[in-house]
């Protein structure tokens, strides 16, 4: 796959490995003064430097690059250009369309054959048992068992190594929650009971370590807005419904979002 692939310079015969990302860019901008926009965004970089070296072996880099000259106002001889490569340029931006389209097909088809592939085998992260066949068997076991859910089965893709990464970070006693590392396990895992997961009321910024808590607290110290306020509509919500809102109003607080005007629009 192009994720092996190395990375090569746009100008010359420099070339690194992908996890060396951050050196060819470097070397791109002080060798030859070009910076690539929003490289993070790219799907399949290896294939993105491939094309564009190409296309800079046909047309001066003037043609497809913005040019930023440093120092502008200074004396000429302490002026430089750099030329920036984004997508701001329409082929540019159809490349990266189609580099992103064609790995999210990749990704389908990959997700597809773990879901079908009875080869699978893997040890649980916390108990060692041994699990063989399909990787639901392990998943659900460490769900059930642990009480540790990565998420649906059929949701996962590149399982093996996802779960080959989530132990290497628990070998090292690395917290899952907040990616501190700690001396021994004991530490280890009285971090992760230092962070219970939490609700956030609807109406406040009051957070509770359960739904059920939170739930209670909305009942008694929300009613007026619930009576009269504009989402006297929860009023009529199962509870079940009104957890899960509460649940999505817990990632909404994590990501810096608004929830409520976007549930009052669609219930």
């Amino acid at each position: 796959m192009s994720r092996s692939e190395p990375l090569v310079c746009l100008f010359c015969s420099e070339s690194v490995r992908p996890p060396r990302k951050d050196v060819l860019l470097r070397h791109l901008l002080m060798e030859h003064k070009l910076v690539i926009a929003d490289v993070k965004l790219i799907a399949d970089v290896p294939k993105y430097l491939l094309y564009w070296k190409g296309r800079f072996l046909e047309q001066p880099l003037t043609d497809f690059c913005s040019v930023i000259k440093t120092n502008s106002m200074g004396p000429v001889e302490k002026q430089e250009d750099y030329f920036l490569l984004c997508d701001v340029l329409p082929e540019d931006r159809v490349l990266r369309e189609k580099l992103q389209q064609k790995r999210l097909e990749e990704v389908l088809e990959q997700q597809q054959k773990e879901r079908d592939d009875s080869s699978f085998h893997h040890l649980c992260m916390f108990c060692s048992e041994e699990f063989t066949g399909n990787r639901s068997s392990l998943l659900n076991h460490m769900a059930r068992e642990h009480s540790f859910s990565i998420g649906l089965p059929d949701n996962i893709v590149y399982c093996s190594e996802f779960l080959d990464t989530l132990q290497d970070k628990l070998d090292s006693l690395q917290c899952l929650y907040c990616e501190k590392t700690f001396r021994d396990k004991t530490t280890d895992w009285s971090d992760w009971q230092a962070h219970p997961v939490s609700a956030v009321c609807l109406f406040c910024d009051h957070q509770s370590e359960t739904l059920e808590q939170i739930y209670a607290h909305m009942k008694v110290r929300e009613r007026r807005s619930f009576r009269e306020g504009k989402y006297r509509f929860l009023l009529f919500i199962p509870e079940t419904i009104l957890q899960r809102l509460l649940g999505e109003r817990r990632q909404c607080t994590l990501t810096g979002n608004d929830l409520l005007p976007e549930v009052s629009a669609n219930i």
